[in-house]
């Protein structure tokens, strides 16, 4: 009886049994028995940014290292660039204080020279009104001899000699010129007079010092 039912029900909505069993068929569930092929979400996208990434990461790591390498040879270049600046001033202030040791040597030899000239000028005025008079005298006695004898030798002041002697004869007169022309770099006959006596000549000289 079902069979019969079920053929009627199925030719009134036009399906033959063949159909409905084949219908059947087709509803049973597919099953794959392959294995299946999942789509994977690492892709050369993927791959290429963690690349970037991982490439990123070490460059900064880099920079930093060599940020903390620039920083400690700039820390260094500083504390030796203090160090050079203290020893720069301390040479400028021993510089200082020798330039002005300098000073005060230069000022004690200007000092110096100028008491030094003082001390040459007295001495030049001293030694013009004290003439030498030993070495004036001794000069002026080598031409005392017995052809014309001095008699009477005077000094004065302001080195003035005033000379009396008899000679024997003219020859005496002309020895004893001859001996001031010897010794005129220090004795300088200013004048000379003769005249007869009762036996011999009798001269005047009169010389100064030079």
């Amino acid at each position: 009886m079902i069979p019969r039912l079920r053929g009627k029900l199925m030719s009134l909505i036009g399906q033959t049994p063949a159909d409905d069993q084949d219908s059947g068929w087709r509803r049973v569930p597919k099953i794959n028995l392959l294995p299946g092929t999942r789509s994977s979400v690492i892709t050369p996208l993927v791959l290429f940014l963690v690349a970037v990434m991982l490439l990123e990461a070490l460059a900064l790591q880099y920079l930093y290292r060599d940020g903390l390498s620039t920083n400690e040879r700039s820390d260094a270049l500083g504390r030796e660039l203090s160090d050079i600046e203290r020893r720069i001033s301390a040479q400028e202030g021993a510089i200082a204080d020798e330039e002005g040791k300098i000073a005060e040597l230069e000022n004690g030899l200007k000092q110096l020279a100028a008491q030094d000239e003082v001390a040459r000028q007295a001495y030049d005025q001293l030694t013009a009104l004290r003439p030498d008079w030993g070495a004036s005298l001794e000069a002026l006695l080598q031409g005392d001899s017995p052809d014309a004898m001095f008699t009477k030798v005077v000094t004065a002041p302001g080195g003035k000699i005033d000379v009396t002697g008899v000679a024997t004869g003219v020859a005496g007169i002309d020895r004893f010129l001859e001996h001031m022309r010897e010794v005129d770099y220090i004795l300088d006959l200013t004048s000379f007079r003769w005249e007869e006596g009762e036996s011999s000549l009798v001269f005047t000289a009169d010389i100064r010092t030079r």
